[in-house]
């Protein structure tokens, strides 16, 4: 190295070699670059640091002697290196460009850098490195990624629901529209962005007063419009729009919630004609069983009296099918009208089934009812005495030698809770996951239980097995809501 350079340059770098950016010294870049507010990193052609400035050394936590004669490489992460290979190339090429790269900070966290690098050219007019502003952008690029995750969260609800979804400006034209609308009006997407939804109505039904929330800010902006639609194949479809105002900085913007009716309308229509077909059937069943059950009672009422001496066996038969044949009258006469919005007393109710049941079989029943469930009313229903006539027909058809059964009643929060046990075989482990489940029995039609279950459930109640030990009987418990 000469005297002649040595005055030219006025420094040399810590290499020995003379440094140049453009023919400005290393030390005056290097104080130049101490003194900007941003990162500066210049580096040589090997992307070796040479110099780096503490605001660029701050993005990663170290000091600027801790990094300066590191290359690049050793500082960033992933598919980083593939990137910075790409850039010297064009630096090489004398090109300026803005990239991002990932790099560890000194706590292992990784960090997002932006560089707007350019070509380094020294005094013989060589490019011999690159000299880059950087930027610490993390934060920016995660509140991004946390916006596309939120946007593609809402867009997979939008895309996704259900019902059909309009966005509508203020001159009711189409804006976007989801998959049902396309699947409901039997357009693309792209025909929905061409029109307006009145243009959808294929009978004028909107009020003037309805379509203020499009243009009148005063408006409310919430509404529900009842409309019916013309798909693109000309059939129509009633529905119900539910049209809410979002208010945007730009403009105002209406998202419009299509429930389609129709199903809803033949699901009334098809209520309304099971309703009647019901009543045409059950009035044709309260006639023919009426009948039949006169002449039972008639006949067993004609035994008894000629057994009034004998007693026996006989005599206990004859009171079971009276018994049988007043509970088939009980039912029939619980479908002959709706159940009055009135209410009534469990204990009664289970006192009158415990007497049916007492005086027809071999069967004794404790009860334990909490005095104070006698200030209780729970909801009237002409089904519910089936419930327990079940549970205690099941006990007597399945039990063997002396019956007995326990059933305690209290009340906890708006429920009446009921303890049903008896001391018979228990239900068999086989069959205890589908027990309420229709047809499920080890005799017999299986529809007992699983009709106790659909009363109960009418009412807001509910029945469940209990656990018992094998062989130690079978204990169940009933739900039932107190009326309000």
């Amino acid at each position: 190295m000469n005297d002649k350079a040595e005055q030219n340059t006025g420094d040399t770098a810590d290499d020995g070699r003379q440094t140049y950016v453009a023919g400005v010294s290393y030390s005056a870049v290097r104080e130049f670059a101490d003194a900007l507010p941003v990162g500066v990193v210049v580096t040589d052609m090997q992307e070796r640091i040479e110099i780096v400035n503490q605001a660029a050394a701050d993005i990663i936590n170290v000091n600027p002697e801790d990094i300066q004669g590191l290359r690049a490489h050793d500082l960033v992460v992933g598919d980083s290196i593939d990137t910075i290979l790409r850039q010297t190339q064009k630096r090489l090429r004398g090109e300026s460009s803005t990239y991002e790269i990932q790099v560890a900070d000194a706590e292992g966290n990784i960090r997002t850098i932006q560089l707007s690098a350019a070509p380094r050219v020294n005094s013989q007019g060589e490019i011999d490195g690159t000299i880059s502003v950087v930027f610490d952008v993390t934060s920016e690029r995660r509140t991004l990624e946390a916006l596309r995750k939120r946007e593609e969260m809402y867009r997979g609800l939008f895309e996704n629901a259900h019902d059909a979804i309009l966005v509508e400006d203020s001159d009711e034209r189409i804006i976007d529209a989801n998959r049902a609308a396309e699947s409901l009006l039997g357009y693309s997407r792209e025909e929905l962005l061409d029109m307006r939804t009145r243009e959808l109505e294929a009978a004028q039904m909107t009020s003037d007063e309805a379509l203020e929330i499009y243009s009148d800010p005063a408006a409310p902006d919430e509404i529900m419009i009842p409309r019916k639609l013309q798909r693109e194949n000309g059939t129509t479809v009633p529905v119900e729009i539910a049209v809410t105002r979002i208010e945007n900085h730009e403009r105002d913007i209406f998202l419009s919630i299509i429930r389609d009716l129709s199903r809803r309308e033949q699901s009334e229509a098809d209520l309304i004609l099971a309703a009647r077909e019901l009543g045409m059937y059950t009035s044709v069943l309260r006639h023919d069983l009426s009948n039949d059950l006169q002449a039972i009672q008639g006949y067993v009422e004609a035994a008894q009296m000629l057994m009034e001496r004998r007693g026996g066996e006989a005599e206990t038969m004859l009171r079971s099918a009276s018994a049988a044949a007043e509970r088939m009258k009980d039912l029939l006469n619980a479908f002959q009208s709706p159940a009055d919005k009135a209410t009534r007393s469990l204990s009664q109710l289970i006192d009158n089934v415990i007497k049916r049941t007492e005086e027809s079989s071999r069967i004794k029943v404790h009860t334990e009812i909490d005095p104070k469930l006698d200030k209780c009313e729970i909801p009237l229903s002409k089904l519910l005495p089936i419930v327990f006539e079940n549970l205690l027909r099941n006990s007597v058809r399945f039990g063997k030698g002396k019956i007995e059964i326990w059933i305690s009643a209290t009340r906890k929060g708006d429920r009446i809770v009921v303890d049903y046990t008896d001391n018979g075989p228990g239900i068999p482990e086989e069959i205890q996951d589908d027990l309420f489940k229709r047809g499920v029995s080890t005799t017999g039609s299986g529809l007992g239980l699983y009709l106790s279950k659909q009363i109960l459930s009418a009412i807001s109640g509910n029945i469940s097995l209990l656990n018992t030990e094998k062989g130690k009987g079978a204990a169940f418990q009933i739900e039932i809501p107190v009326a309000s």
